[in-house]
């Protein structure tokens, strides 16, 4: 039969024996106790390594969600100065055919509907 145990606690404790004045028996329950530690620890960090992890993730939801706010407040600003800008193309052509074929009544009436911002440019 081997001389070598099976359990490896059995082992570390027997290389241990005698060192402190401790038996082989008294060496097996501190690595036990040892290992218990070690494994609650792991365990600990674990759980608290989780509980971290889900409270970033609801800050990274909550971001996310904040930002796709954002996106459709951008992307109706967009929508919106892309219809204001249609809007002075087409009444700045239409002036234009106004003023190409002289009628003078109409070119009063699309100035008079210019944005500031054009009207102000178009003076200039």
């Amino acid at each position: 039969m081997s001389d070598r145990p099976s359990n490896p606690r059995t082992s570390a404790a027997r290389q241990l024996e005698g060192r402190f004045g401790l038996t082989l028996e008294q060496w097996e329950n501190i690595i036990e106790i040892v290992a218990t530690v070690l494994l609650s620890l792991a365990a600990l960090a674990t759980s608290w390594s989780g509980y971290q992890a889900s409270l970033y993730n609801g800050e990274m939801s909550t971001l996310y969600n904040r930002a796709a706010v954002k996106r459709v407040e951008a992307t109706r600003a967009v929508t919106l100065a892309n219809q204001q800008i249609q809007v002075d193309l087409e009444l700045f052509t239409s002036w234009l055919d106004a003023y190409a074929s002289g009628n003078t009544r109409l070119v009063d009436f699309y100035q008079t509907r210019f944005e500031p911002e054009f009207a102000r440019a178009f003076a200039v």
